[in-house]
């Protein structure tokens, strides 16, 4: 299972992928699911093993995101 984590704009995108692949946690930047109308088109998407780190920097740098599971 991967777990998606949408944006609402690209900044917020390029500064999350930045914060977590700074501390070494793999992720990929893909385009966003299409049941989130709300996001800027791309998103990040981690195993579900990295899933909890990334959720955890992304809220200590308060990058507000959406969560999806596939």
């Amino acid at each position: 299972m991967r777990v998606i984590f949408a944006f609402e704009n690209t900044r917020a995108v390029i500064a999350a992928e930045k914060a977590v692949s700074s501390r070494g946690v793999a992720v990929k930047v893909i385009p966003s699911p299409v049941m989130d109308s709300h996001s800027c088109g791309m998103a990040l998407a981690a195993d579900s093993a990295g899933a909890c780190i990334v959720r955890e920097i992304l809220t200590e740098h308060n990058i507000k995101f959406d969560l999806y599971e596939e």
